[in-house]
């Protein structure tokens, strides 16, 4: 166990991501609600689930390889061999940096595992709403 991947500064920045994150899945909602409420009754439930269906669309995009695309950055800045792989295999939404416990993963291999693992769910709400807005808008013009 490596303890020190949990600590009180750690454990406030993963808070605010998490806050954030479920902020983004209200303002989901809220734009639901609004496009709802621009809709004829009989296209209610049409609305709906075509918010939901492109909002679950865009967060499986981010989880599978958006998330490791954006850190792709760092490992080339970092001059990391084979950047794009390298990010694809440790942060796609089943690897192991993402799926083990922050506390069993060595902070040399992946420093700050609990923050980044909060962020990676921040980013997958902030795709859905990105892609709800998007949806929004495109089904209104």
């Amino acid at each position: 166990m490596y303890t020190e991947q949990v600590s009180t500064d750690n454990i406030v920045s993963a808070f605010i991501y998490f806050v954030s994150a479920v902020s983004v899945l209200f303002v989901v909602i809220g734009l639901g609600l609004i496009d709802s409420g621009l809709a004829r009754k009989k296209n209610v439930l049409h609305t709906w689930v075509q918010k939901f269906v492109a909002c679950l669309l865009g967060g499986a995009g981010m989880g599978v390889c958006g998330y490791a695309i954006w850190q792709w950055q760092f490992y080339t800045a970092f001059g990391v061999d084979g950047a794009l792989k390298q990010a694809l295999s440790d942060w796609w939404l089943g690897s192991h940096a993402v799926t083990t416990a922050s506390v069993m993963l060595d902070p040399k291999a992946v420093p700050e595992a609990d923050v980044q693992q909060v962020f990676v769910v921040f980013f997958i709400t902030f795709a859905m709403a990105t892609i709800g807005l998007f949806i929004a808008e495109r089904s209104s013009a």
